[in-house]
């Protein structure tokens, strides 16, 4: 945006420049401007998260805490603007932390589902999950890198046993199926009747 004002202003002191120049000896200068792009700002993302309370979800702008101890679990429901784009539903325990990242289109259709399971300081496994028309995710291709420098290593011995929390991730093939998104949706139909 910078770059932007800056060429905009050189553009306005030359052209005064010249105009100045051109009374200066009694002759008119014809004025050429540059047309003036005129960019949109990105529109950031925002977030909402969800908790489970009772029977029911709780929603807030803000990101839990996290009590690996009791196991705290999250979804975190991404806007792009007013489209949802995305919802990453996040598990942590006192062993590793589970996330599924679900991505939609504009449409609100699911177009990709990715699961990522993080072992405590040691190894941090993810996958693509492509689920049948059923709903069943089959053995999913795990890659294996170390949590903090990021290295791809050999399958863990513990890695197959605790990838197996793949194979039962939801599936949610539209965001009307996403159980925070529906909550949100329907907060936002209440406030709307009450304005």
């Amino acid at each position: 945006m910078r770059l932007i004002e800056t060429a905009m202003l050189w553009t306005v002191m030359i052209a005064s420049a010249l105009l100045l120049a051109g009374r200066c000896i009694g002759q008119t200068v014809p004025l050429i401007t540059a047309p003036t792009v005129v960019e949109k700002p990105p529109v950031p993302d925002h977030s909402r998260f969800c908790i489970p309370q009772g029977a029911g979800w709780v929603v807030q702008p803000y990101a839990p805490l996290v009590d690996t101890k009791k196991g705290t679990k999250v979804e975190q429901v991404v806007y792009t603007g007013a489209l949802l784009s995305h919802v990453l539903m996040k598990s942590y325990n006192d062993r590793y932390e589970l996330m599924y990242d679900y991505r939609f289109d504009q449409n609100g259709r699911l177009v990709q589902l990715r699961a990522y399971l993080e072992r405590w300081g040691q190894w941090l496994a993810e996958a693509d999950l492509y689920p049948d028309q059923s709903g069943l995710i089959p053995n999913p291709d795990v890659h294996y890198r170390l949590s903090q420098f990021g290295g791809i290593v050999p399958d863990p011995k513990d890695g197959a046993n605790e990838t197996k929390v793949f194979l039962t991730a939801p599936v949610y093939w539209s965001v009307a199926q996403v159980p925070c998104a529906v909550l949100l949706r329907e907060a936002e139909k209440m406030n709307a009747t009450q304005e």
